[in-house]
Parts: structure tokens; C-alpha cells; sequence
């Protein structure tokens, strides 16, 4: 209620007469309520404020009465007032605009954003809902009247369509009267990789001018992409086509280099790939034909371009789609001759594209008024000999694209009770990024609507000076609008953060400007002081390095594999300087940081103790790093590093026993395993053994590398040998004594049942399989006598109590070895018989089977025929051989093709002959000759044989194929092992040259004999010359 509303009335009576005794005065004299309320001489109660219910709902008045006699009575009385809620308070939301994202393509009901409102009203049957008033015609959004829960509805959004949605959404209390206001949400509609891209040309069918250079442009494709940021980024990329290594791309500009000299007339097609970066990604491929067309060097005429064309100044705003037609470049050519455009300059950002041959140009990428305001293109056009230029000046079109915003979310502001009207109590800024910041504020909502009696706002604020006020303006060096400027007072506040990693200071240009138009400018630095704001950043996530276990204290880790031997270095990039800059490694890892020490200022690592590889073969620990600021700032990750330490021999071979012994019977055979000799090398390195004394007669005899020891000589001259074997690393060597004790053992009663036993086995099986048994006889029932193969091989193995001999499934091949020779050994002792003792021979066939095709040799097969051969004249040999044996092995010949009305082959021999008179020279016959070998299933292998029919007068090599190796140390002028021969058949005198155009680099030919030489020095590890000689 207003101020002045009539409360109550309290009346009081005196029973006095109607005198001043009688005349009643009221007061409040106490009470809560004091100084909010007011009574008359009539005990009518007033208000002196507006109440709020909201703030206090009641009040405690003390009233009294009092006469008016010399000496007053009064009484008091309490009153208590109650408040009535009233609705008077507008619900409003906790921010007048909301800014939300939604990912496009979402699946429907999803909440999006909860509105909530404030409504102080004291109601209980109040109840704010939410309404979707504008900005929702087609029905994306929905929003639930009670929770104010907004979300998406089954309509899918798509950002292509419309990258943005403003709501207005009204929020009532539903009281009496009721009282509703407004707030604003703008829903932002993130990208998905729901889009393609495009190529503007299913097919590009182009010309390439013959002046056209190595590694220069020679055409641009061009693809869009409607999606945003990654999603349209666009990747190009040659992936197939004939020849296409002779071009290449330009990733980014989508522009085709030629990289290497094409042919005049060629025709070439490649496939381009225009890839998008999003997750996934998507693509689309177009075919490029190519044509290289010939132009003269010179033309008379360069070409022309239309006045339409030159200066052209063309307005694109930022609104414009990729894909917009900008404008036409024209030009023609008096000789007619075929023109080709191109941007030759201005389009750093490949936000234009100009078709080739049309000289259309068109948008690529949308553009940005607050990036870039024009663009200066520069545009070539060429006949193949001339080019002519031309500027295409773009200027863009400043649009509404930005929302202006406040330099606070929140304004706080205290005022006294007694300003004066009018009075200004705070200034709003605000900022826009468009070319119009031409900004009006006005009042949008507020709770108490009386509050909009009490306050206004000035719309523009503008306010008239006199014309000797001053107006002050940055010029000049304000980057990034880092400061501005009070137009009036000149005070210079940051307007944007000022980092001073990108700039250290600012120079300043101020202009003072009065009303008259008078101005003058005064320069001011502005210094920036760096503050450690920056966290040092690990360039690399892992960093791995070696050192050398001899190494020195004090030496520097390397990088692993570089020739160079660069120190490893944990490279750290930190913007800052001075003591903010400055750095501090640590290695988290108790034993690394007691063996590595990290150098502050390089990051380099060196060794603080004496490694050994036998211990650690590497160090893999973590490092944090952090700068010397205040505080002290670390990095956001830690970096892995591991140290190889490398080897070096500094341990001797070791044996597990300082002696060996063995028991070596009686009568034994050659290459019978005795034992194996094994040593540990703490270096890992490869152990070499040899027998350095004791080996008279060359008994024994050692594998290197195995330390397998064998029996060589069976002519023993002692019963006991004593070898000392050495183990060698290569520089260090420890010796074992072996001692071996020769026992004969003859029983003549106890012995194999056969002398040789011969098995077989076939070849190319892995299939395990038994192939013979061995067995002894004259041995007792109970006798428990084992079998062993004196020679061990990887082939075969025997049963310990059986004597069977099987396969181990290691696959035979007959071609390498088609015989095995087993020493089998049967054995028994016992205390009461003694040592039983009986050896025998085991020959093992290897079995073939048709696994190998005839194979032709001395090839290559030419031929030469003289006019007139007669028939069954043998002209050449073919020759197969066939690795297997038996029918499998045995090669016959047949002619598969040529001309066998003319020609032969002997099935047998494989000899070439003529079955009739060939007439006519400077002919060639290209025949094919196969070999079948004899198997069951035969198989086969062809060979080319050509045949060139000559005059009868001219000379004839003896073979038309030679081949020859020499050593790649040759002596200059040394004559090569090959036998050139020729013969004429008119008896004529021969003269030896080569054709070939490098063979006179490496080779000279004697002209009378035909002898090759070296006339040069090569260092090869391998490499073939091909070369032809002449006959004249």
C-alpha cells in the first residue's frame, strides 16, 4: 500500500468533563514499528513508508493517550500489526540470458538447461511455470511449465540448417494479478561430422600448358565441406593413377603440383581424395584427367584482360556461403590461344578459389570481419608464353554476428538514502566486436516493479560538453584492444588480458581532440612486466637415451642412434624469463636420482656413479620439472625416461666347474658326441671354444659355437686324454680341463642283430612316424639294456628301451640331403655282468617326391638363322634339369607355342631345329618351349626362345647371351674371363664394338678380338651392366 494509508483507529476516552482535562493526545511511544507508522490527535494510525511483506510481515506499536491536564495521565496500550502479502513481486530468473550448447543430431529428450526463478511473494498456492514463448516455431525445444527443465523434443537439429536458436521464455507466477516476465536463452548448436565433403567437380578435365615448370602449380581442386572447425577442415591426397608419382598435392590448398617433366600429348588421371578431420572421418574421391598440351615458346600476342576484370573491388559479407560466386575475371587472346587463370597472390588463407580455365572465383571458406576486413588478390592469366596480372580488391561486409557483452556479470552498488534525483550511480560498459558498436542499454526486467519509478538508465550515454571539453582517442598501437581509453578524463584502463609472452610493451599513440577540431597526440610506452603465469611443458612425452657402462663420471647421456652423439636433452619450453623462466628438474626415482643428475639449463643428464651393465641394463624412471617463480609452477605431466646402458666386455667367460669328466667307450666311430662344454658370459657375448693342448693325433674336435665335442680320429694312442678347452669372448678366455676316459668295451655274445641296418623316410612331411628298429641279442631276459645315438641329429631320435628309430618331424628335403648315417649304441651294466656294450651302423634314404619342376639353365635362349639353313638343321640347345630323382627327375621337351610349322624341338635332347627352308631376312620368331619332368603329376615350366632370321653375309655370334662376374677390387684395364666369338660366313674380317650408352664408362672391347676390359674404377657391393656389342 502507498504511503499514507490509513491502518486503523485507536480511540481512548476520559471520563473527566470537556475541558483540557478531558482532551485527549496520542503518541507511539515505543515499538518496532516506530518511525514506520504515525497516529493523529484522532488515534488514526497512518503508514509513513511502503510496507514489504516480504521483508517484516508484522509490527509491534506501544500507543498511549494522554490529556492535557497540568499535571497529564496517560495509559498506553499495545497494538500489533500484521502485514498482508500482497502479489507484487515479478519472478525472475537467476540470469536474464542463459548460453547453452547442444550437440546436433541428438537423440530426442535430452535436458539441455533448468531455468530457475525467484519469486519472493509469500504464497503458498503460487506455483511459477514456464512458458516457450517465441523462437520455437518449429518445435525443436520443449520445456516443462513446472521445473523449467528445457530440453530437445524427437526433432533432430541440424547445425548446417541453423547453427542457432534464441528462446524467449516467459515466466509467470499465476497469482492475483499476475505478474510474469521474460528471459532470453540462446542454445548454440555444436557440429557433428554429418557432412562429406564435396567436390565441386565430380570429374576435373584439365590442360596443362607445356611451359609449365617443375614443382609449380598446375591446377587446384576444390571441395566444401558444410559441417564446422575439424569436421570441415579439409585433408587432400593423391591415391591413385597411372603415373602418379610424376604429381603431387598440397594438402591444405588442395593445389597439384607436377614434380617431374611430363611428355607433350600425354595424357595422365589421377584420383584425389579430399578427407575430412573429423571423428570419424569422411571423404570423397574425384578423378583428375590430365592433359599435357604442347604451346610454343613465344606467342605474339599476350592475352587481354576486359576492363570489366582490372581494379575490381567486390563486397562479400560474412555471411556469404563457401561456394558463392565472387566474380568473373575476363580476358581474351588476340591469337586465340587457350588461357588459364590462377591466384597468384593475397590468398594466404586459401579462402578463394578461381576455376582454371573459367576464371570464376569463389568463396572457400566463410569469412570474418573482426579477422580480416579485405583481401588484395592478385590474379595471373597466361597463354602458356605470356602472363598478364590484375588486383581483385574484396572487401568485407561487417554483419551482426557478435552479442555485445558486459565487462561484469554482476553489478553491486550502494546509495545513500538522501541522493538527490538525477544523481548518476554507476556506469555500465559493455563491448561489441562489430563494425557498428554503436550500443543502447534500457532497463529488461526487475523484481520489484517499483523500482522502475526510481531508476532509469540513459539509452546511448550521451552527454553535452562545452566546446573546450577534450576528447581522447587510442590512435595508434593498441594491439588486440588491449587498452581503452575514458573519452573524457583520459584515464587508461586494460580493456583486454595482457600477456607478456606476446607483447613486452605497447607504444602508445593519444589524440586530444576539442570541440573546435583542434587536436594534438602525445606518445606513451606502457612496459609489461612478465609474472610466472606459464607452467613449464615437457616438449615430449618420453625421451630415451644411451651410455656406456665405461663411461666416466660426469658424462653426458646420448641420444640413441645418432652418429652425431648429441647429449639426450629433456627439452622444456616455459614463455616466461627471468627467474620465472628458469628450471628445476627432479627425478622421481630414489635409485636414478642417486645415479643421474639433470642439468638445470640444458636439461642434459650425466652420471653421478660408475655403471655396470651385469647389474643394470637400464634405468626407466619419471622426471617432474618445475620453474624457479614465485610460487613455483610444475608441469601439467611428467616425463618418461629410460637409459640403455650399453655393453662393454669387461667380464671373462666363466665355467660352472673348474673340471669336466667323461667316460668315452670303446670301439666309437667318427663325429660321435662325447660331450658339450657351456660357459656364461655376464656380457652376452658370443663364446668362441677351441681345444688349445691335450689333443694328440687330432682325437677330438670342438664346435665353435656349440662347444659340442666329437670325436675325428679314431687312432688313439693313450687310454686317458686330458683336453684343455678354451672359452674366448673375443678379449678375454678361461680354460677347462676335460678329461676323458677311454673304456673298451667287447662283448662278442651281446650285439646287434644286424651289422647295418638300412631305413627310409620321405620327404617334405612333418608328420612324426617310425621307420625302423634296432635290436641286440645274446643279452639276458631281465637285462635292462638303452639305446642312444652315438651322432645326435636334429632328425631322428630313438626309444631309450625299444631301440625304434623315428622322425621328429622336422621336414626332410631329399635335394639337400638324401642320406643319413646314424651310430647307434645299445648298453647295459650291472653289478653281477658288468658292462654290456654293442654298436651298429644305421643308413636312413631320404624318399622323393615330386616337389621340384625342371628348371631351364644358360639363359637367356637367342638364336640366329642365315637365309637358307636346310631342313633338320639343329639351331640351339635348350637345357632343363630337375632336382628330384627317378621318372620325377627325367625332363622331356615340347614346343608350346611359336611357330611350329617352321621349327621343332627334340623331346629328348632339347635340341632346336628347322622342319623346313626360312626365307627372308630382319625376321624375328618368338617361340615357347616347355619342360615336363615324369611324375605321376607332371609338372612343368616354360621358357622364351627368339629366333632372328639374318642375311647370309652377316657375321654370327656363337652365343647370343654371355654373362661374366669379376670382383668388385678389379684392376683398371684388366681383361674380363669371357670369350667373345663370332664367325663370318663369307670368311670376311670381324670388327668388335659395343652399342650400349653407358658400356664405354666401364668397358673397353678390343675391336679385333673381341676381349673385354675394365678402363675405370668402382666401389660396388653389387650391380649388373647390360650391354650389346656389334659386328661390322
Amino acid at each position: 500500500m502507498p504511503k499514507g494509508t490509513l491502518v486503523m483507529n485507536v480511540t481512548a476516552r476520559d471520563m473527566d468533563g470537556v475541558d483540557l482535562n478531558a482532551k485527549i493526545s496520542y503518541s507511539i511511544s515505543s515499538g518496532d514499528g516506530l518511525g514506520i507508522f504515525s497516529v493523529n490527535d484522532r488515534g488514526s494510525i497512518h503508514t509513513l513508508t511502503q510496507l514489504d511483506a516480504e521483508s517484516k510481515d508484522f509490527y509491534w506499536l506501544t500507543l498511549c493517550a494522554q490529556d492535557n491536564a497540568i499535571v497529564p495521565l496517560s495509559n498506553c496500550v499495545k497494538v500489533y500489526i500484521k502485514v498482508e502479502n500482497e502479489n507484487d513481486n515479478i519472478p525472475l530468473t537467476t540470469k536474464p540470458v542463459y548460453y547453452v550448447n547442444v550437440t546436433e543430431g541428438s537423440s530426442g529428450k535430452n535436458d539441455i538447461i533448468q531455468l530457475k526463478a525467484i519469486d519472493p511473494d509469500r504464497n503458498s498456492t503460487q506455483k511459477i511455470t514456464y512458458n516457450i514463448i517465441s523462437g520455437n516455431l518449429v518445435g525443436y525445444f520443449d520445456i516443462d511449465p513446472h521445473t523449467g527443465v528445457l530440453k530437445t523434443t524427437e526433432r533432430k537439429l541440424d547445425r548446417e540448417n541453423q547453427a542457432e536458436h534464441i528462446l524467449e521464455v516467459s515466466i509467470s507466477d499465476n497469482g492475483n494479478p499476475v505478474l510474469m516476465s521474460t528471459t532470453r536463452v540462446v542454445i548454440s548448436v555444436l557440429d557433428i561430422n554429418d557432412n562429406s565433403p564435396v567436390f565441386d567437380q565430380r570429374v576435373y578435365k584439365i590442360q596443362v600448358p607445356s611451359t609449365i615448370h617443375v614443382n609449380e602449380s598446375i591446377f587446384q581442386v576444390h571441395a566444401i565441406d558444410n559441417d564446422d572447425g575439424e569436421n570441415a577442415r579439409i585433408t587432400y591426397s593423391i591415391k591413385s593413377g597411372k603415373k602418379k608419382n610424376k604429381f603431387r598435392i598440397d594438402s591444405i590448398s588442395g593445389h597439384i603440383f607436377m614434380t617431374k617433366p611430363l611428355e607433350a600429348d600425354s595424357e595422365y588421371e589421377i584420383s584425389v581424395k579430399a578427407e575430412d578431420n573429423g571423428i570419424p572421418k569422411k571423404s570423397q574421391t574425384t578423378l583428375v584427367n590430365i592433359v599435357f598440351i604442347p604451346i610454343a615458346a613465344s606467342s605474339p600476342n599476350a592475352p587481354s584482360i576486359l576492363t570489366k576484370s582490372t581494379n575490381n573491388i567486390v563486397d562479400l559479407t560474412e555471411n556469404d556461403k563457401p561456394g558463392f560466386l565472387v566474380t568473373q575475371i575476363l580476358a581474351v587472346d588476340e591469337d586465340n590461344d587457350q588461357l588459364w587463370f590462377n591466384i597468384s597472390g593475397g590468398n594466404d588463407g586459401n579462402h578463394f578459389y578461381i576455376g582454371r580455365d573459367t576464371g570464376n572465383v569463389l568463396l572457400s571458406k566463410y569469412l570474418d570481419y573482426e579477422t580480416q576486413t579485405f583481401y588484395n588478390l592478385s590474379i595471373s592469366v597466361t597463354d602458356g608464353s605470356n602472363t598478364v596480372h590484375t588486383t581483385l580488391f574484396i572487401k568485407v561486409v561487417d554483419t551482426n554476428d557478435n552479442v555485445p557483452q558486459f565487462t561484469k556479470e554482476i553489478y553491486h552498488v550502494n546509495i545513500s538514502e538522501n541522493i538527490d534525483e538525477e544523481s548518476v550511480i554507476m556506469q555500465l560498459h559493455a563491448t561489441d566486436k562489430d563494425e557498428d558498436k554503436k550500443l543502447f542499454y534500457h532497463l529488461h526486467a526487475t523484481q520489484d516493479p517499483s523500482s522502475l519509478t526510481l531508476f532509469r538508465i540513459d539509452s546511448i550515454s550521451v552527454e553535452s560538453r562545452s566546446s573546450s571539453s577534450i576528447f581522447y582517442d587510442i590512435i595508434d598501437g593498441n594491439d588486440n584492444d588491449s587498452f581503452r581509453i575514458n573519452p573524457s578524463t583520459g584515464v587508461i584502463v586494460i580493456n583486454n588480458n595482457v600477456d607478456y609472452e606476446m607483447n613486452k610493451l605497447f607504444n602508445l599513440t593519444i589524440k586530444g581532440t576539442n570541440m573546435a577540431s583542434e587536436s594534438s597526440c602525445q606518445n606513451i610506452i606502457v612496459h609489461v612486466l612478465d609474472t610466472n603465469d606459464n607452467p613449464p611443458k615437457f616438449l615430449e612425452n618420453e625421451y630415451i637415451g644411451t651410455i656406456s657402462e665405461s663411461a666416466n663420471l660426469g658424462s653426458y647421456v646420448q641420444m640413441v642412434d645418432d652418429n652425431k652423439k648429441r647429449h639426450l636433452a629433456l627439452n622444456v619450453h616455459d614463455p616466461d624469463v627471468g627467474f620465472n623462466g628458469m628450471l628445476q628438474y627432479k627425478i622421481i626415482d630414489d635409485l636414478a636420482s642417486n645415479t643421474f643428475k639433470i642439468d638445470s639449463s640444458t636439461g642434459a643428464i650425466k652420471i653421478l656413479r660408475s655403471l655396470d651393465y651385469e647389474r643394470n641394463t637400464n634405468y626407466s624412471f619419471l622426471v617432474s620439472v618445475s620453474d624457479m617463480g614465485k610460487p613455483s609452477l610444475y608441469s601439467n605431466t611428467k616425463a618418461h625416461v629410460i637409459i640403455l646402458v650399453s655393453n662393454v666386455n669387461d667380464c671373462p667367460p666363466v665355467f660352472k666347474t673348474r673340471d669336466h669328466n667323461v667316460t668315452l667307450f670303446l670301439p666309437t666311430f667318427e663325429n660321435v658326441y662325447v660331450t658339450q662344454i657351456a660357459a656364461d658370459d655376464a656380457d652376452n657375448d658370443i663364446i668362441r671354444y677351441d681345444i688349445v693342448d691335450g689333443n694328440n693325433q687330432e682325437c677330438f674336435q670342438i664346435h665353435p659355437l656349440t662347444g659340442v665335442l666329437t670325436t675325428r680320429n679314431l687312432e688313439f694312442n693313450y687310454n686317458d686324454y686330458v683336453l684343455h678347452v678354451r672359452a674366448s669372448d673375443g678379449l678375454y678366455s678361461t680354460i677347462i680341463l676335460v678329461n676323458i676316459k677311454l673304456l673298451p668295451v667287447v662283448n662278442s655274445n651281446f650285439v646287434f642283430q644286424k651289422k647295418i641296418y638300412e631305413f627310409s623316410a620321405v620327404e617334405n612331411t612333418t608328420k612324426v612316424v617310425t621307420i625302423g628298429l634296432t635290436n641286440v641279442i645274446g643279452n639276458t631276459l631281465n637285462e635292462n639294456v638303452e639305446y642312444r645315438i652315438l651322432n645326435p641329429t636334429d632328425m631322428f631320435e630313438i626309444g631309450i628301451t625299444s631301440g625304434a628309430i623315428k622322425t621328429t618331424g622336422l621336414i626332410f628335403d631329399r635335394e639337400q640331403q638324401d642320406m643319413y648315417k646314424l651310430f647307434v649304441e645299445a648298453k647295459s651294466s650291472s653289478d653281477d655282468t658288468g658292462v654290456h656294450r654293442a654298436t651298429t651302423s644305421v643308413y636312413i634314404s631320404v624318399l622323393d617326391i615330386n616337389d621340384n619342376c625342371p628348371l631351364f639353365v644358360n639363359m637367356p635362349y637367342y638364336a640366329s638363322v642365315s637365309v637358307g639353313y636346310t631342313k633338320g638343321s639343329v639351331i640351339m640347345q635348350v637345357k632343363a634339369i630337375d632336382l628330384d630323382s627317378g621318372e620325377n627327375g627325367e625332363v622331356r621337351y615340347e614346343l608350346r607355342k611359336g611357330n611350329g610349322e617352321l621349327f621343332k624341338v627334340d623331346r629328348k635332347t632339347g635340341e632346336l631345329s628347322i622342319k623346313q627352308s626360312i626365307e627372308g631376312h630382319n625376321r624375328k620368331y618368338d617361340l615357347t618351349v616347355a619342360a615336363y619332368d615324369g611324375a605321376v603329376v607332371t609338372c612343368s615350366t616354360e621358357v622364351p626362345v627368339q629366333i632372328k632370321v639374318i642375311d647370309r653375309s652377316m657375321p654370327v655370334f656363337e652365343k647370343q647371351f654371355y654373362s661374366v662376374s669379376v670382383k668388385e677390387d678389379v684392376e683398371m684395364y684388366s681383361a674380363l674371363f669371357v670369350s667373345i666369338q663370332a664367325d663370318s660366313p663369307l670368311n670376311r674380317k670381324l670388327i668388335y664394338t659395343t652399342s650400349s650408352d653407358n658400356a664405354n664408362q666401364y668397358f673397353e672391347i678390343d675391336y679385333r678380338t673381341g676381349s673385354l676390359s675394365w678402363v675405370t674404377i668402382i666401389n660396388f657391393k653389387m650391380q649388373c651392366f647390360y650391354f650389346s656389342q656389334r659386328l661390322e
